[in-house]
């Protein structure tokens, strides 16, 4: 790991470690693009360094990919009214009142729960970034208790916002619902969010949504192995990760001529993987496991 200024102390930024974000060595390549000095990768404002450092954070502190679909146990909070300032207490970098929210709401009646759900969609159209990834907490959470109170058109804007904080929450209820409905997950918009050049706190939990889809819906298995003869190294090697996944739980379902155009491929990585693939195949002698985590 190695410590990034956000704002370069050249740029009169700080040693200090609220100017500081860690970065694996190929990450930090990629956070100065198109700037003479540090010319190789993509380019971040300091604003979006700041939003990845407190995501990046929140992830570790809460492991989402340890979330699971029974009741939260947390203490409620009392529900005077519906309007706006429910929401105050609600914080990017931690999702515990988001979660003591709305099980407080789910409690109350649904005619409360539809007013609550409808200030929600309210509030992600609004310009405020931090408001949004908010709201992103809140959608996550009412997914995991009630699929049917958030309408798919809500989560298919929420997958094209603007921040990746948003698009991250969209593809974490696609991840949920892909075990809870999974015929509600529309594969085109989960097939976008999981795209080699999507932020990587959207296409990992997007693709883990894929290989969870992968068994019921089998049209899965062309969208993960689309990349694999591209003509770029990284998008055939983020396929070929994705077969390896579901070649460790679900490796029923990788067919013969995949196999064979993995062992084919000119590139290392995906034919080592084709090879992995015809090992496990040959040996496996039981029903695989039928999960992901999306990390």
């Amino acid at each position: 790991m190695e410590i990034h200024h956000i704002v370069l102390k050249s740029e009169g930024g700080q040693d200090t470690e609220e100017n500081g974000i860690p970065l694996c060595f190929d990450c930090h390549a990629e956070v100065r693009a198109y700037d003479p000095k540090h010319a190789k990768g993509r380019k971040f404002t300091p604003s979006e360094l700041k939003k990845h450092k407190e995501q990046w954070f929140a992830i570790c502190s809460r492991a989402p990919w340890e979330s699971t679909l029974a009741v939260r146990s947390v203490s409620p909070i009392a529900i005077v009214k519906i309007d706006d300032s429910i929401f105050d207490d609600l914080r990017c970098e931690d999702p515990t009142p988001a979660r003591r929210l709305v099980y407080s709401i789910m409690q109350q009646n649904m005619a409360v729960r539809k007013e609550f759900v409808s200030r929600v969609i309210d509030g992600l159209k609004s310009g405020d970034d931090d408001k949004r990834w908010n709201l992103g907490m809140v959608v996550e959470e009412l997914v995991l208790w009630e699929p049917q109170l958030v309408p798919a058109e809500v989560l298919e804007c929420m997958s094209t916002d603007k921040s990746f904080s948003v698009r991250s929450s969209a593809a974490m209820c696609y991840y949920y619902l892909a075990e809870l409905e999974p015929t509600a997950v529309p594969l085109d918009v989960l097939a976008r969010l999981a795209a080699y050049g999507e932020d990587w706190y959207v296409c990992t939990p997007a693709t883990g949504a894929l290989l969870r889809l992968a068994r019921a819906r089998p049209v899965v298995l062309h969208i993960l192995a689309k990349d694999l003869d591209h003509q770029d190294a990284g998008p055939r090697q983020i396929a070929a990760s994705a077969i390896q996944r579901l070649m460790h739980r679900d490796w029923d379902l990788i067919p013969d001529d995949l196999v064979q155009r993995m062992l084919q491929s000119p590139d290392t990585y995906v034919k080592e993987v084709g090879k992995a693939c015809q090992k496990t195949r040959e040996r496996a002698g039981k029903e695989p496991e039928k999960d992901y985590s999306p990390y």
